[in-house]
């Protein structure tokens, strides 16, 4: 192979590469509950809007009558926690990333939707949120780290909206 087929097929790969951003492995381990403000919608874990457009609500009749009986009731700290499980299913499992992002990713059960509720009034509204360990060369990284550890923020609608 001659030196400028090679440089060619070279700069083709690092093209290639950088348009996904990162070189490596990305393992999904968990969740953990991310805060979704005071007022929930009519959809189970769905991320109640900043903008207004959809109507919001704040009482635990509201929860009954919309999302039904919760999966579990909890005290703590003086609240009451009314847990449901909603439809969005949870990630397991590994992502390589390269050229292409290849998910080896199993269903583990179904995310969960939290309402904290003091005196009738919602208080504090989480849903379920991934977390992972990225582990590779990051093309596309301002601090030069070549780990991250990475939680999924439900604000955020991207590629890891799935997990």
């Amino acid at each position: 192979m001659s030196l400028s087929a090679l440089l060619a097929r070279t700069l083709a790969a690092g093209l290639l590469l950088a348009q996904t951003g990162c070189v490596g492995l990305s393992l999904v381990v968990g969740s953990k509950q991310a805060d979704n403000g005071t007022s929930f919608t009519k959809h189970r874990g769905q991320q109640t809007p900043f903008d207004g457009s959809q109507p919001s609500y704040t009482s635990q009749a509201d929860a009954l009558r919309l999302w039904g009986p919760p999966w579990r009731r909890q005290l703590r700290d003086g609240h009451e926690c009314w847990t449901y499980k909603t439809l969005r299913p949870k990630w397991r499992g590994l992502e390589v990333w390269g050229i292409l992002s290849v998910p080896v990713l199993l269903p583990a059960g179904r995310k969960k939707a939290t309402l904290e509720f003091a005196d009738g009034q919602l208080v504090r509204y989480t849903i379920d949120s991934g977390r992972g360990y990225f582990v590779g060369l990051f093309l596309n990284n301002s601090t030069g780290a070549w780990w991250r550890f990475f939680e999924y923020d439900p604000a955020y609608e991207g590629s890891w909206g799935t997990y």
